[in-house]
């Protein structure tokens, strides 16, 4: 390897390391976790994959030495899978959807890695242990609100069964959670190596900014028969089919309509602008985080945006406004 190829490699590690323990050691920067594996990525697009591949080596090595085994296996797994997977995406030039494909795929079995690992070494299913702490922490709510005598005693029964509910649809949630959190996390990571990457000045094809992103054909089809089966389950009464499998295809579908819907809003807000205003992107998907309600109004809009000709019809009305 060349000397300045080792040198940035060493400064990279180095800075992962440190990101590694600032997230492991301090609360508040357990939003940096997801980051880790952007100098890999970094490192690979200015360098080459066998300096990324012997610098996440070398970083993961020295992370066991300050955190234990569990944890240290789990940031070795995302940096190595996730930072030397993408990093490759990078140096090759690959397309958005290529990238946010290997970032999802690399999240993806770095949790199934992180839930093999936690197994061997507690001896119980982290699955289970969290559907018990969900239990466990509904209790206790409960059990303050007893003590503390405001509530009747049909209060207290309806507030048990609300609660009971609301810890049966966690529980139910928990395997579309694993689904979709790796595509959440993976889309900031790219953003992130892309905006790293345009401010060193790095040639790069980044991702498309979200207006501009629409769903392939067969994807709207595969999606058209999903909702279709979901709306006969739900209306039939079909039993057979397991709650968890109906719930986790429900969000996964509301998921991607809900983000074609917030395509088109964006695209909408931006279309007679020159440059994309972030003020408004910011502040509806805070508005989304905040109301569940919104999320279903932007799915519906993915829906119809997704079926129907919409973009085309206001180009055209705004074509003859002109």
């Amino acid at each position: 390897m060349k000397t300045k190829a080792i040198t940035e490699g060493a400064l990279l590690c180095a800075l992962t390391v440190l990101l590694s323990l600032l997230c492991y050691y301090v609360p508040l920067m357990i939003i940096l976790y997801i980051f880790i594996p952007v100098p890999m990525v970094v490192l690979a697009k200015r360098q080459d994959m066998r300096t990324t591949v012997v610098s996440s080596l070398a970083a993961s090595a020295i992370l066991f030495f300050f955190i234990d085994m569990m944890s240290g296996l789990t940031f070795a797994f995302y940096l190595i899978i996730v930072g030397c997977g993408l990093g490759y995406c990078y140096k090759k030039q690959q397309s958005g959807f290529m990238k946010m494909a290997t970032a999802y795929m690399g999240i993806f079995i770095t949790l199934i890695a992180f839930l093999i690992v936690f197994q061997m070494l507690s001896g119980v299913s982290f699955i289970a242990t969290l559907s018990k702490d969900f239990t466990t922490i509904s209790e206790q709510v409960l059990q303050t609100y007893q003590s503390t005598g405001i509530f009747s005693a049909d209060q207290m029964t309806t507030l048990t069964n609300s609660v009971g509910q609301i810890v049966t649809e966690l529980k139910l949630m928990i395997p579309s959670a694993f689904l979709m959190a790796p595509f959440f996390v993976g889309w900031a990571i790219c953003i992130g190596c892309d905006t790293i990457l345009k401010k060193i000045k790095s040639q790069n094809v980044p991702l498309q900014p979200v207006s501009q992103w629409q769903a392939p054909r067969s994807l709207k089809n595969i999606l058209l028969v999903l909702a279709l089966f979901l709306l006969i389950v739900q209306f039939a009464g079909i039993e057979a089919v397991p709650q968890i499998y109906v719930v986790t295809l429900i969000e996964i579908t509301t998921l991607i309509y809900g983000v074609m819907g917030l395509s088109f809003v964006f695209w909408m807000i931006n279309r007679k602008k020159d440059h994309e205003v972030m003020g408004w992107k910011i502040l509806i998907v805070i508005v989304v985080l905040i109301i569940p309600m919104a999320t279903t109004i932007l799915a519906m809009i993915g829906i119809l945006d997704g079926y129907t000709s919409l973009r085309a019809a206001i180009v055209m009305k705004d074509g003859e406004k002109k």
